[in-house]
């Protein structure tokens, strides 16, 4: 039977709220570089340069990824990294009413 290593970790990445940012994200890739996940799925990577430094720190072994651009902060914060390729990707909001704006717009991957 085949496995497949999967890591999700929320990356607390809140714009001018979260403390060292860059420390921790360094802390993962690092990790990531000698690890056997095959896909990492990360939550709270809000801003660009926090996106494509963990891109840029882990492409030589997760030579596939895809960052979520629309929503509040910038982006929904969500970051996948894949050892294959990423065929397609979609993004669903939220879309309950109770829910405020800026957890709805964060949204939930599918397919």
């Amino acid at each position: 039977m085949a496995v497949i290593k999967v890591l999700t970790l929320n990356m607390w990445g809140v714009p001018m709220v979260s403390k060292k940012t860059k420390e921790r994200s360094q802390y993962l890739i690092e990790h990531l570089l000698v690890s056997d996940y095959q896909i990492v799925g990360l939550q709270e990577v809000f801003t660009e340069w926090h996106a494509k430094f963990i891109q840029n720190g882990v492409e030589s072994v997760f030579g596939h990824s895809h960052w979520f651009r629309s929503g509040s902060l910038g982006s929904p914060g969500l970051l996948v990294l894949s050892r294959y390729p990423i065929i397609e990707v979609d993004f669903h909001p939220f879309c309950f009413e109770w829910v405020s704006s800026v957890y709805s717009s964060w949204g939930l991957v599918g397919r």
